[in-house]
């Protein structure tokens, strides 16, 4: 009864340890470029990949989020050397230079920001200034509309997860980062890009039914 009981405190302590390990397994980032006027703002809908195995990419959401599962290539390990790619082979990667990194130990408390150059950036740097011209950058620009919010939640794992989700099943999905008076972090996930509250109302009404585990979602209005 003894090594029964041994044997199953052995295996929930691997299951966690699993768990944690694949939690540690998402390089977090977000993805911003210089604009006309020399500011930088995120990138939506921009593919970031890692070079040499395109089953680990992401998309990045109207904020330039994304995450990569590096755990999917065995050989990526902390501390080895990755190089990133975008979808866009006119831009250049400022930051970091030529995409290449060194996988950080502690992924879980680690945040990358890539910065770009498109053909519509402006850069000043100690009084110098370079421009860019020929094609348009494809950031999203967001006046005021309305989203639906499905999750919120202090779990960053649990934010992508749901974006993922939903994501395959058509929509646009986003995620919103806040931090309360007293500094807990919540990531909310937010679907669709609508412009009448009308239409949002029609989605959200469609997610509270078709997928219950999402029944207290509710309309919002984002002004960017």
């Amino acid at each position: 009864m003894i090594a029964m009981k041994q044997l199953l405190i052995m295996i929930i302590f691997l299951g966690s340890m699993n768990h944690a390990l694949a939690s540690d397994n998402y390089l977090y980032g977000t993805l911003k470029a210089y604009t006309p006027y020399g500011k930088q703002e995120p990138m939506a809908g921009v593919k970031v990949s890692v070079l040499y195995n395109d089953k680990i990419f992401s998309t990045t959401d109207y904020q330039g989020r994304f995450r990569l599962d590096i755990g999917l290539d065995n050989r990526l390990k902390a501390g080895k050397k990755i190089v990133l790619k975008i979808d866009e082979p006119s831009w250049l990667m400022l930051s970091p230079f030529k995409g290449e990194l060194f996988i950080p130990y502690n992924l879980e408390n680690y945040e990358l920001n890539i910065k770009l150059v498109t053909n519509r950036s402006r850069l000043q740097i100690d009084g110098f200034t370079a421009s860019f011209a020929g094609k348009d950058n494809n950031g999203v620009e967001i006046n005021q509309v309305y989203l639906v919010q499905v999750l919120t939640s202090t779990s960053r794992d649990a934010a992508f997860t749901t974006k993922d989700f939903f994501v395959q099943k058509g929509f646009k999905t986003y995620i919103q980062v806040t931090k309360s008076f007293n500094d807990i972090v919540y990531y909310k996930v937010l679907v669709g890009n609508y412009l009448t509250k009308n239409k949002a109302n029609i989605a959200k009404n469609r997610i509270r039914k078709t997928y219950k585990k999402y029944k207290d979602s509710f309309v919002k209005l984002v002004a960017k």
